[in-house]
């Protein structure tokens, strides 16, 4: 992922680490407001497409939210570990 962001101008990532050794990802839960946050870092708030990958308690959850904020569910992938 680091590769593709340097090599995609428009590609962004950012990890988040509940528990364990955190190292360059942010330490604490995944919100709907850190992907907001990074989506307007980007300018494409309105248009990103959001990837998700995690638990699926946490993919449902934050799918939901982002449905209720107005996101599509055309712009939202899901990638739920089993």
């Amino acid at each position: 992922l680091d590769k593709a962001a340097r090599d995609k101008k428009r590609f962004i990532w950012r990890p988040f680490v509940e528990h364990g050794d955190a190292g360059d990802a942010t330490r604490g839960s995944l919100s709907v407001d850190a992907v907001f946050e990074a989506a307007e870092s980007m300018g494409a708030r309105s248009a990103a497409v959001i990837y998700l990958s995690g638990p699926p308690p946490m993919i449902e959850s934050l799918t939901a939210e982002l449905r209720r904020a107005g996101v599509s569910s055309d712009r939202v992938r899901v990638d739920a570990w089993t």
